[in-house]
């Protein structure tokens, strides 16, 4: 990740999100020729510390990049981005328009799906490549989307910037600070091995849940993956990706009943690209899942009961 300070104190600052070095070199002279200042990832981890830190008045996103370094580029990226940026800020002033501007530069603008999707999750106009056209049709819409946002001076994106923690919802209503909505959103997943005839019973934050065989299967692979670490609280920030063709978002309608509010298991069903948010604490039995009546839960325990032996 590269930081660059505006040319001027009050020039803007951007989130550049593009792993090509050819192209981001042409985004990042644009974001220059205007004075401004850019912060500069090629990965999805990258992403993350940026928006940890949230000193940026705009972002454009690639569609497709690495979750980490060395990694392929995915689609699921900008899905797991983008949802981190709208939780940092998705607030919307009285004209409807987004606080933070987000611009998506990407071959799919001509693909209905995709484009509706990224609209969906938080995009608030996209830039066509190849860039045959010139930079100019980023240009004058990123800085109309600036000032109809109220944020045509950066003192204006700076004082906002206080507020992100204590987000507030799209028509104004205040939701938690940081630190309550923290303690609000904690999950505690427990998984002792008992089982109600075929389902497996997994504990939320003290209620039982009883999961078909299918999708305590899918809940393991998160475990095993480091989505989630046993007895370990992770952030979204230190859990990454995992890709597993197995997954669905079954688990999340299993689950959902208990539940907070914030939990969520991002999605690009595309490219099988998963992320679990937010914080979650999980406490696992693996030698009594070496017991479960499914031998795939049991060969998991046992595989993962020796990996942690070899610590």
């Amino acid at each position: 990740m590269k930081r660059v300070r505006g040319l001027l104190p009050e020039a803007h600052n951007a989130l550049v999100i593009e792993d090509d070095a050819a192209v981001a070199e042409m985004l990042i002279d644009w974001v220059r020729s205007m004075g401004h200042g850019y912060i500069h990832c090629e990965t999805l981890e990258e992403v993350l510390v940026a928006v940890e830190a949230g000193d940026f008045c705009y972002a454009i996103v690639d569609a497709q990049f690495p979750p980490e370094l060395g990694a392929r580029p995915s689609v699921g990226a900008i899905e797991a981005a983008m949802a981190a940026l709208r939780r940092l800020d998705g607030r919307r002033g009285a004209n409807d328009k987004h606080l933070l501007p987000i611009a998506v530069a990407t071959g799919y603008s001509e693909k209905h799906k995709f484009v509706s999707r990224m609209y969906a999750i938080g995009a608030d106009m996209f830039v066509a490549k190849p860039f045959d056209e010139g930079l100019d049709v980023l240009l004058s819409p990123m800085l109309d989307l600036l000032r109809v946002a109220g944020h045509e001076r950066h003192e204006a994106c700076v004082a906002s910037w206080a507020t992100r923690a204590g987000r507030v919802g799209a028509r104004g209503a205040t939701v938690a600070g940081a630190a309550e909505k923290a303690d609000a959103a904690e999950v505690r997943l427990v998984v002792d091995g008992r089982t109600v005839k075929a389902r497996t019973v997994v504990t939320v934050n003290g209620k039982d849940c009883a999961l078909q065989p299918a999708r305590f299967r899918c809940l393991l692979s998160l475990m095993v993956a480091h989505c989630l670490k046993p007895g370990t609280a992770v952030d979204a920030k230190k859990a990454g990706l995992v890709h597993n063709p197995e997954l669905t978002t079954r688990i999340r309608e299993s689950l959902a009943p208990a539940l907070p509010p914030g939990f969520e298991i991002i999605e690009a069903s595309g490219m099988r690209t998963f992320m679990l948010n937010p914080t979650v604490i999980v406490e696992v039995d693996w030698e009594a899942l070496e017991r479960h009546h499914d031998p795939a839960v049991v060969k998991i325990a046992q595989e993962e009961r020796s990996r942690l032996t070899r610590r």
